[in-house]
């Protein structure tokens, strides 16, 4: 029944909700159709989001402490106590955003709460590992899931690259079908791992295969025997060795081959991509596409089973898994700059079930070939820029942030002019882990310095875990003259909003109802709709697709089976429902 403004039944009216998810599960509509006997129909969708994680700018699923230089600008939750530490400053902590904890926010007054603080909410619910494995087959349907192996939090056997494309040649990578990945591989050998990092293993920065100069159209380095250790010490003091990652092509002399170094790229044997901007990009039959406009299998999840090193610049909405480690390895940002608020562009996210690791390596930490000599920089910027909502199992943290360079020493870098080993990690995102990483403090390792992408609360990452909170996104009216549930629940179901763009009306809508209760107004099962069948919604007849919604339905006699009367016009053959 359909109820007046004072709770009294409306005789002849009728109302049927549904409920079901969308592409994405984390998103979904509420339909709600209201019908006279006449057969005059009136359909409104409301779009709900489940709470994405990925609104968070800072969680620690455990109590924490933070002190000066601790500058976040997103909400902020533990789901212990939060202590602020140290007297209030210029330096002290500051907090841009609501803060909330579920035990007890110590020594306030040592911060600034812009928006305040709140103790004693309810926990926010951490996803486990069994949450998230459901996104392999994502991942394998799309043939973006690879194997690895885990050894170690500062190496790993693969890396991936992502790598934008011009597609139309149109001087912009905007749209759909311009996101790409490589991944490169290499035998699970300990000298292999630290290849892939480029990470000093043995010996100094002069001895890497990683490192070396560029001159007179070769990658000379003291590995590949074409420049003795003498010229790699004086070209170092120079500033003019670089180092690179495992499988650059750099390191081949600017060739791309399969085979570089110790190991391999892995080639893209999916359909043939071809376009006026992709056919002039070298080392093409290497890139995997990530994005739906041209891998339509793909949700958007890259899934790695165990641990990976990540580069790169990211174009199009993708989320990378890892059944252990996700490695930093260099600059991991966003081709459209966060900065232009356009959320409709590109947006990352690192899921690692263990820890999310800033490696230390040649690229990320400044190197020296001799105890008594400066430290120098070995790759193009001195700082760390991460585009990424980062979600760590265990923690995001720097592999020994403790270790030399510090400040104050010879060569060591800095960030925004304060001396500090390893200088700055720009990070455009957010921060959700276990408990508190250790990134550096007191000129060792590296300064935080976090904005906070508000594009999250609109897109977050693909597939990225939700709270158990949803949130109404939008009211929309719809046709009512040509919808059917089953029909629109499995458009919507199949290609997100592809049901909605065809089915939406101008027309206004002056029908105000209130919601019933029992069965048939019942959307209790919003929270659960994950294990909804496909192509419909939760509360579709699973006979008919009527919306005879209740737990189950007596057709000889026109009632559900909890007793409340079905529209008279729905009998056992369900063939007489108006149109």
């Amino acid at each position: 029944p359909v109820y007046d403004a004072s709770g009294n039944p409306i005789p002849g009216v009728w109302r049927s909700t549904y409920v079901g998810p969308s592409v994405d599960p984390s998103k979904g509509s509420v339909v709600s159709e209201v019908w006279i006997q006449g057969g005059v129909r009136a359909v409104r969708r409301m779009e709900v989001a489940a709470t994405s994680l990925a609104s968070y700018g800072f969680m620690v699923n455990q109590s924490f402490g933070v002190e000066f230089n601790f500058d976040n600008f997103g909400p902020v939750h533990t789901n212990g106590n939060l202590t602020v530490w140290g007297p209030i400053g210029s330096d002290s902590a500051s907090f841009g955003d609501e803060v909330t904890a579920v035990g007890t926010i110590n020594n306030p007054s040592n911060g600034s709460f812009r928006k305040g603080y709140t103790g004693g909410v309810s926990p926010v619910a951490m996803p486990t590992s069994a949450d998230l494995t459901p996104l392999r087959p994502l991942a394998v349907t799309a043939g973006l899931q690879w194997g690895s192996t885990t050894s170690g939090p500062n190496s790993a056997p693969m890396r991936l690259e992502f790598v934008p494309v011009d597609m139309d040649g149109d001087i912009t990578t905007r749209g759909d079908v311009e996101g790409f990945v490589r991944v490169f591989v290499t035998p699970d050998a300990a000298g292999d791992r630290d290849y892939v990092i480029a990470r000093v293993g043995f010996g100094t920065v002069v001895d890497s295969p990683n490192c070396g100069v560029w001159e007179s159209g070769q990658f000379k380095s003291v590995d590949n025997g074409r420049i003795p250790a003498d010229t790699a010490e004086a070209r170092i003091d120079a500033n003019l060795f670089r180092c690179y990652l495992g499988g650059d092509v750099t390191l081949n002399d600017s060739t791309w081959t399969a085979g570089i170094g110790t190991g391999n790229w892995i080639a893209y044997s999916g359909p043939a991509i071809s376009s006026p901007g992709f056919d002039t990009i070298p080392g093409r039959q290497f890139l995997h596409p990530y994005t739906r406009g041209l891998n339509s299998n793909s949700a958007g999840v890259i899934y790695i089973d165990g641990d990976v090193a990540v580069s790169g610049v990211v174009a199009g909405k993708v989320t990378v898994v890892a059944q252990d480690d996700i490695i930093i390895a260099d600059d991991i940002t966003m081709y459209t700059d966060a900065g232009q608020n356009d959320c409709d562009a590109d947006i990352l996210g690192l899921i690692a079930l263990d820890d999310v690791v800033m490696a230390t390596n040649t690229l990320n930490v400044p190197q020296r070939y001799d105890p008594s000599e400066p430290f120098h920089t070995m790759s193009a910027t001195k700082d760390e820029h991460v585009h990424a909502v980062i979600l760590a199992l265990s923690q995001f943290r720097t592999y020994n942030p403790h270790a030399s360079p510090i400040g104050g020493d010879d060569g060591a870098e800095t960030c925004e002019g304060v001396a500090w080993g390893r200088g700055c990690i720009y990070l455009t995102g957010g921060i959700i882990q276990g408990s508190f990483g250790d990134l550096g403090e007191n000129g060792r390792g590296y300064n935080l310095r976090a904005s906070y992408n508000a594009c999250v609360n609109q897109a977050g990452p693909p597939q990225f875990p939700a709270t158990r909170d949803f949130t109404r996104k939008r009211l929309v009216e719809m046709d009512g003259g040509t919808f059917n549930v089953s029909t629109w629940f499995a458009d919507y179901q199949s290609a997100e909003g592809g049901g909605v763009s065809t089915r939406l009306s101008a027309r206004p809508f002056h029908m105000w109802v209130r919601e019933a209760s029992g069965p048939c107004g019942d959307t209790s099962g919003v929270g659960g709709w994950a294990g909804a069948g496909a192509g419909r919604g939760l509360s579709v007849d699973e006979e008919n697709g009527w919306p005879c919604h209740g737990p189950g339905r007596d057709t000889a006699r026109g009632r559900h089976s909890s007793g409340e009367r079905c529209p008279p016009w729905l009998t056992s053959s369900g063939s007489s429902r108006p149109t």
